[in-house]
């Protein structure tokens, strides 16, 4: 497969991946990495019913230096990918800072860091405004706090607001409808 396409315009591919035999805690970047060649990619999607893989902030900047084109990201993998994954804040910047033209991010998890916003990366100051419009948290949205259990209504307010420093264009009427239906 690499061979026959990493020199290729090749810019959007879907996986699903649903073979029970693979390990329940297979990291991420490893099984994206042959794919890291495909440097037009535009939409990626990866979905699994069956296989759990441990996503963390190195291998989405990995991802996302590969592939600065990106437009569409969609990692979506079993519902316990979720607590084998450590994305954070971190990696929506990676994406921010090497993906200009993303549009749209779905991610199983996004835990808050416990140890202080000195050390998330502030928008670069010079950058244009991005123009993602939707993030997506698959299954039940979760944001977690790094030292487990959900987040306080102060760590997910810093988040949010984060999150709109990076990403001005986010749509945000449907977490507005979320929020008026729990209310």
């Amino acid at each position: 497969f690499h061979d026959s396409t990493a020199h290729s315009g090749f810019e959007d591919l879907t996986l699903h991946v649903d073979d029970e035999l693979l390990s329940t805690d297979m990291l991420f970047g490893d099984l994206v990495a042959p794919l890291l060649t495909l440097g037009n990619m535009r939409r990626f999607q990866i979905f699994s019913q069956n296989v759990a893989w441990r996503m963390d902030d190195a291998c989405i900047e990995q991802l996302a230096r590969a592939w600065p084109r990106l437009e569409y990201l969609l990692l979506d993998g079993a519902e316990r990918s979720a607590f084998h994954s450590t994305l954070s804040a971190l990696a929506l910047h990676h994406l921010y800072r090497y993906c200009p033209d993303l549009k749209e991010i779905g991610f199983p998890v996004i835990h808050c860091p416990t140890i202080g916003v000195e050390h998330i990366p502030a928008p670069l100051p010079d950058r244009e405004r991005h123009p993602l419009q939707h993030l997506l948290l698959p299954g039940d949205g979760r944001c977690t706090c790094a030292r487990g259990g959900s987040l306080s209504d102060r760590e997910a307010e810093g988040l949010a607001r984060y999150i709109l420093d990076l990403f001005p264009h986010l749509d945000t009427l449907p977490y507005r409808r979320a929020l008026t239906t729990l209310e």
